[in-house]
């Protein structure tokens, strides 16, 4: 588990993270990996999604910044920004999810990895590779990670990497 005012000058939670997945075309094919938000109140009920079909959280303070289809952009290819000190006080978790639309196996897709980072720093809070990760092989979805929100420590990061099956984050979300 990582604390994130540990990475801030002040010592205390950095005001907005961004979620950054990137990746790479794979053997000439396209490939539509997706960020999904998964936002869990304290009791670990679905309160809100944001994903390529709803950009933003109920409160506005979670955005998706859209929808990359293809992996040919520099850097990230998709993002989704959270306003820590204004995110709605009923979430208590927001998982980070990566599917694979397209329905490739995320460990076979070429240079895929995602970052959690200080929106206003650009320094790294964590990282995930995909590509090669043997426990993604036969997958095509991953929980990445969660923010978790504790009152007396603030917010906290720690990387899941569980395994999972489903090309959209719905799928991924007990009925």
């Amino acid at each position: 588990t990582i604390r994130l005012k540990d990475y801030t000058l002040n010592k205390s939670d950095p005001a907005t993270v961004t979620l950054g997945l990137a990746w790479d075309v794979t053997n000439g094919k396209n490939v539509d990996l997706d960020a999904s938000a998964i936002c869990l109140d304290s009791s670990m009920n679905v309160i809100d999604l944001v994903y390529f079909k709803n950009l933003k959280s109920r409160d506005g303070y979670i955005l998706h910044h859209g929808d990359e289809r293809e992996g040919d952009e520099i850097g990230d290819d998709e993002k989704i920004t959270v306003y820590l000190e204004r995110v709605h006080r009923a979430m208590s978790h927001i998982g980070f999810v990566v599917t694979s639309y397209s329905g490739q196996e995320l460990d076979d897709v070429k240079k895929a990895s995602c970052h959690l980072f200080d929106s206003n720093t650009n320094v790294d809070i964590a990282e995930y590779k995909l590509s090669n990760t043997k426990e993604l092989d036969k997958h095509t979805g991953v929980v990445m990670g969660v923010l978790s929100r504790d009152k007396t420590y603030g917010w906290s990061f720690r990387i899941i990497s569980l395994p999972a099956q489903g090309k959209i984050a719905k799928q991924l979300v007990p009925a």
